[in-house]
């Protein structure tokens, strides 16, 4: 089993949970398939973040891509900064580190 610690720090952890909620709020038809959970499954994660099981990775990178580059992503520095308490340049960096953080998650599983 991975380790049960993900490398991030307390910024990056509140940035995460921030946009796990940002998509919470505006949850519709379409989410299901964005992020590839059922939104009981989704707030579970939002409720329980920060985790490693294959739900909190999916959620997480998928709340973090769809902000950043999705067809309804947040175009401005200090409009996702306000959304996400980071700007967007730190925000895909952490999206980096997430789908990094995942692919060792897969690799040890």
């Amino acid at each position: 089993m991975p380790d049960s610690k993900l490398q991030l720090t307390d910024v990056q952890e509140l940035a995460v949970r921030r946009a796990l909620s940002y998509w919470d709020e505006r949850w519709d038809w379409e989410s299901p398939v964005l992020f590839g959970l059922t939104h009981d499954r989704y707030r579970n994660v939002a409720a329980s973040w920060p985790g490693n099981s294959e739900d909190h990775f999916l959620a997480a990178v998928g709340a973090l891509r769809e902000l950043l580059h999705g067809a309804s992503a947040i175009r401005e520095d200090e409009a996702v900064r306000a959304a996400i308490g980071v700007g967007k340049a730190q925000g895909i960096e952490l999206l980096a580190v997430l789908v990094q953080e995942y692919d060792r998650h897969l690799r040890l599983a």
